[in-house]
């Protein structure tokens, strides 16, 4: 499988991003509606517009966490640890591909 590049996401604007619980459960929404595309675009054939959809509340998420990312202060050094991190838990427990050096 191909690695998926999402490039630079800009988060909000710094008056619009809390340290609250309210930041952090805007993440928790915004996945509960690309689950509902998902459903939708499963159960009500797989339509082109029930694809973009999905993809645009997929796209949600990423903006989500980037703006609760941003809120608590993450630096990018500690974002990308922390995705290193989770690629080598996922790894060690057999659900990545190979890396290939390609």
């Amino acid at each position: 499988m191909k690695h998926i590049h999402i490039g630079d996401v800009e988060p909000f604007r710094i008056e619009l991003l809390h340290q609250d619980k309210t930041q952090a459960l805007k993440v928790l929404e915004e996945a509960a509606e690309a689950v509902e595309a998902f459903k939708d675009w499963n159960k009500h054939g797989q339509t082109a517009k029930q694809r973009h959809d999905l993809i645009d509340e997929c796209a949600d998420v990423i903006q989500a966490t980037v703006n609760l990312m941003a809120a608590m202060g993450f630096t990018d050094e500690e974002i990308h640890q922390a995705i290193e991190d989770c690629r080598a838990r996922n790894d060690a427990r057999g659900r990545m591909a190979p890396c290939s050096d390609n």
